[in-house]
């Protein structure tokens, strides 16, 4: 396909936008995202799925839908993607750090600002604000002024932020592809099981098992702390944890609506007995126990980053109090010291 010869033949391809632009395909389509990868030599093809930041590539890739008019428009519409403004180094480091997800925060923390701001000012604007805010309370502001004009690191600083960034998140293999293959149909059956047998088996996988990485099991939101539940509890509507929660125990479920309001409560426990009542598909509870699931590991790293940011700043804080010199004690009134 000469739009494929075209995108392949770019110095720079891909660049940050040409993958974000197949990542949100593949979070919409994964179908689609598979027929477009098809149409790749099996070199690029692994190369881009070395570059993918989550699991719904594997998808794709194993299951391909079929090329329509729709998906051949967004190969061209790949192809005029702007290049050349910055260097291919330039280009897959933003790669690199994009792929981190949440990790980006660490990142940033522990690289030279200037070069964090560059960076972050030339991530997409949701990406880069979401990361900044998180990285530099209080000094993000910068990369939302058209005016601001960032430091670029030179080439050799380029190549050791890389490099760091590979090592938090290194690049995916191809071999997981043929695991994925493997795995799938323990994947679809861990949907359907109850929680006993979700966490028999998490506990016997070994942890390099893809099951840990592409599908977080729902036993370990049941495990969280009532503390740790009461912010995360009003994430997803009453009928959702309904679903996810009517087959266990009430002892177990009192744990999820003890801090719904009054009104949540009462359409939570409206809608557990529906569930006891007419049954629902299994299918139906493993879906929305990992979405549930998913949001809940996102939680704990916003959680535990927002703790992180909260020590440092009272830790600046205290350094701040501790070099600011005692006021002077006022001098004596001399003629009151004379009386």
């Amino acid at each position: 396909m000469n739009v494929v010869r075209d995108l392949t033949s770019a110095a720079d391809f891909p660049n940050l936008l040409d993958m974000v632009t197949l990542d949100q395909l593949a979070r919409r389509n994964s179908g689609a995202l598979g027929a477009i990868l098809t149409e790749f030599s099996v070199k690029d093809r692994h190369k881009l799925f070395s570059l993918s930041p989550g699991s719904s590539w594997l998808e794709g890739i194993v299951h391909p839908g079929i090329i329509d008019l729709q998906t051949f428009e967004l190969l061209r519409e790949m192809t005029r993607h702007p290049r050349g403004g910055t260097s291919p180094e330039w280009e897959q480091l933003l790669v690199y750090v994009w792929r981190l997800g949440d990790d980006a925060v660490k990142f940033m923390r522990e690289v030279p600002q200037d070069a964090a701001f560059a960076i972050l000012s030339s991530l997409p604007r949701s990406v880069g604000v979401s990361v900044a805010r998180r990285s530099f309370p209080g000094a993000w502001a910068s990369i939302l002024n058209p005016d601001f004009k960032p430091a670029f690191p030179e080439a050799d600083i380029v190549d050791l932020l890389k490099d760091k960034a590979l090592l938090m998140k290194p690049l995916n293999d191809s071999r997981l592809i043929e695991r994925y293959r493997q795995d799938e149909d323990l994947l679809g059956y861990l949907s359907k099981v109850d929680i006993p047998e979700e966490r028999e088996i998490y506990g016997v996988a070994r942890e390099d098992s893809l099951i840990h990485q592409l599908r977080p099991p729902f036993y370990r939101v049941l495990d969280a702390s009532p503390e740790g539940l009461s912010e995360f509890v009003l994430k997803f509507p009453a009928d959702q944890w309904a679903l996810a929660l009517f087959s266990l125990p009430t002892s177990q479920r009192s744990k999820f609506s003890d801090p719904m309001s009054e009104k949540l409560k009462f359409l939570f426990e409206e809608a557990v007995a529906r569930f006891e009542r007419v049954g629902t598909e299994p299918a139906s509870v493993g879906r929305v126990r990992e979405k549930i699931a998913r949001a809940y590991v996102e939680f704990e790293k916003a959680s535990a980053q927002a703790k992180v940011v909260s020590l440092e700043e009272a830790a600046k804080k205290r350094e701040a109090s501790a070099v600011t010199p005692p006021p002077a004690p006022k001098k004596k009134d001399q003629s009151n010291a004379a009386a």
